[in-house]
């Protein structure tokens, strides 16, 4: 009676601790998820109203004000000169304020910072969304973010199933290991009782 309620006490350990480590990875799993559609949703945002601004054909001429850093994956520069930046438009139109990149990509700052004073044409939309003439709505992070989100959604729907086996062989692996137990080691050796010799006696 004691061995079996030494069992029910490990199985029940056993699936809290299962349920645990489940709700972790799920919780893992989920903000890292969640970051990347939260992403995914401002690159469509943004995409999406960069193409309506060039659609509505409104040219204006916009200021540029200002220089910030660019930063890369690979953002080590130990020359300053050699450092990228960008330069950024501002236009007011009545209430409505735009503000994107104008310029990219031009290294040092003092060479970026040439620019400023200087006019750009953009599209505007009417509603607060611009983008460079003759520039291109940035699909190539939006693309990038949709295959991370595909290829990240469909695991999670066969998670549940590469689980239950993971649960299945912990399962085989912890009996084994109380047969183990059980039979004894070399030095130890467990001796089963022998029910004829009992009777004999």
């Amino acid at each position: 009676m004691k061995n079996d309620n030494k069992k029910e006490k490990n199985a029940r350990h056993y699936d809290i601790g299962s349920i645990l480590v489940t709700l972790i990875i799920y919780a893992i799993f989920g903000t890292v998820y969640g970051v990347l559609l939260w992403g995914w949703g401002k690159a469509c945002y943004e995409v999406h109203y960069q193409y309506a601004a060039i659609k509505a054909g409104i040219i204006v001429e916009a200021d540029l004000t200002r220089v910030e850093v660019y930063y890369t994956s690979g953002y080590r520069y130990h020359d300053p000169s050699s450092v990228p930046y960008y330069v950024v438009y501002e236009y007011q139109d009545g209430d409505i304020k735009y503000e994107g990149t104008g310029l990219v990509g031009i290294r040092g700052k003092e060479n970026a910072e040439k620019y400023l004073g200087r006019k750009i044409n953009i599209y505007i939309d009417g509603k607060g969304h611009s983008i460079v003439v003759g520039g291109k709505p940035n699909t190539f992070t939006l693309t990038g973010l949709t295959i991370f989100v595909v290829v990240l959604f469909y695991p999670m729907l066969f998670w549940p199933l590469l689980l239950k086996q993971i649960s299945k062989r912990q399962k085989k692996m912890h009996a084994k290991k109380e047969q183990g137990n059980c039979q004894g080691s070399m030095f130890f050796p467990y001796i089963k009782s022998n029910d004829n010799d009992n009777k004999n006696e």
